[in-house]
C-alpha cells in the first residue's frame, strides 16, 4: 500500500488546526502556519501572546521591534528568508486579525476546510 498523498487542502487544515489549538490554549492565535518542502511539513508556527497582553506591554514590544527591524542585517536576512514583517500597534493589530479572520473565514467555509 503506497503513501498517502499530502495535498494542499491537507496542510491547509494543518495550519488551521495548529492555529484553533493555539487560540484555544491562549497561547496565540488566530494564525497558524506551516512550512512544506518536497510533500512533507518541515516547520509551523503561530505567533505568540496572551489575548489580554496590557497595552503598555503591547506597545513596548512594538517599539522594541521597529527598533530590531531597522537593524540593515536583520532586514537583509529576512529577506533572504521572503519574510515581510508587519509590525503593528493593538488597535491596528485587531483591525487587521478582524479583516483577515472575516476574509479567510470565508475561503475556509467555502473550501470546507475542518479542523482536525
Amino acid at each position: 500500500m503506497g503513501e498517502a498523498v499530502m495535498t494542499e487542502h491537507t496542510f491547509m487544515q494543518r495550519a488551521v488546526a495548529l492555529a484553533l489549538e493555539k487560540m484555544r490554549a491562549n497561547s496565540g492565535g488566530p494564525f497558524g502556519a506551516v512550512i512544506v518542502r518536497d510533500n512533507t511539513i518541515i516547520s509551523k508556527g503561530w505567533n505568540e501572546g496572551p489575548r489580554n497582553t496590557r497595552a503598555e506591554v503591547a506597545n513596548k514590544l512594538h517599539e522594541t521591534t521597529n527598533l530590531a527591524l531597522a537593524d540593515p542585517k536583520l532586514k537583509a536576512r529576512l529577506a533572504d528568508l521572503v519574510v515581510e514583517p508587519m509590525p503593528m500597534r493593538p488597535v491596528q493589530l485587531g483591525t487587521f486579525i478582524a479583516d483577515e479572520t472575516d476574509k479567510w473565514g470565508k475561503v475556509i467555509r467555502a473550501a470546507k476546510i475542518k479542523a482536525g
